[in-house]
């Protein structure tokens, strides 16, 4: 019996959330393709889907890791960043997809609109996934965008599936992955999908999250987030 998240097929999943006074919003069909476990544990690292057959689309916001655990995507308002590694240290930046840019794990959404809350309070990364709970408001998934200046932010990128060994953990990979930090204060997109039904599947088991970040300014950077604070003042935009 295969693996279901293993299947060519995204999942899909409806999301209807709440607003106030009880009407319902639009529905978000969230896709995933491929898992964290898949990846990590059995080795499932070949392309599941490319980037070339999802866009154009002006309202896409995606994440996920490129075949072969060569990198990290990250799509926002329709444009890609990939991080491409070679399994050798090395990490090329684009804003922009290839015709090789295939993913193992993916998770996409078509967002048209989104509502804009501010963070009141600086939120740590260790307690993202309480505080999207409270703006949320159902079980997800979701996927959210928090735009700010951040002056505390570690990412990585993933190189290759050698470094810990595919049957390593997640943790592991991240830590053999190439690393990088806010130095300074950067200018930043944090690029996410939350839900509480779907550890061990797109997020760790430990986590409400995944997240990725886009850094702006000169050459873009991007990654996935490991830890840090998202500043008071930030805006954080949920699909309306």
């Amino acid at each position: 019996m295969p693996h279901p998240i293993k299947s060519l097929s995204p999942l899909l999943f409806l999301v209807a959330a709440c607003a106030s006074g009880g009407a319902m919003r639009t529905p978000v069909e969230v896709q995933v393709w491929g898992s964290l476990p898949g990846m990590h544990k059995r080795g499932e690292i070949e392309a599941l889907v490319h980037l070339d057959t999802l866009l154009p689309a002006e309202h896409a916001v995606g994440l996920g890791a490129r075949a072969g655990l060569l990198g990290e995507i990250t799509v926002t308002e329709g444009a890609a960043f990939v991080a491409r590694s070679n399994g050798s240290r090395d990490v090329v930046h684009a804003a922009e997809r290839a015709a090789d840019d295939g993913a193992c794990l993916l998770v996409w959404a078509e967002v048209p609109r989104w509502r804009t809350v501010t963070v009141e309070h600086a939120v740590p990364m260790a307690r993202l996934g309480e505080f999207l709970a409270e703006k949320v408001g159902h079980a997800g998934p979701t996927p959210f965008r928090i735009l700010g200046r951040f002056t505390e932010l570690d990412w990585h990128v993933v190189d290759g599936p050698t470094a810990p060994g595919i049957e390593a953990s997640c943790e592991a990979h991240s830590a053999a992955g190439v690393q990088s930090q806010a130095e300074g204060g950067v200018e930043a997109e944090l690029v996410g999908f939350w839900s509480t039904r779907h550890k061990a599947i797109f997020t760790r088991h430990d986590s409400l999250h995944h997240t990725h970040v886009v850094v702006r300014g000169g050459e873009p950077r991007s990654g996935h987030v490991d830890g840090g604070v998202i500043p008071a003042g930030s805006a954080l935009l949920l699909p309306e």
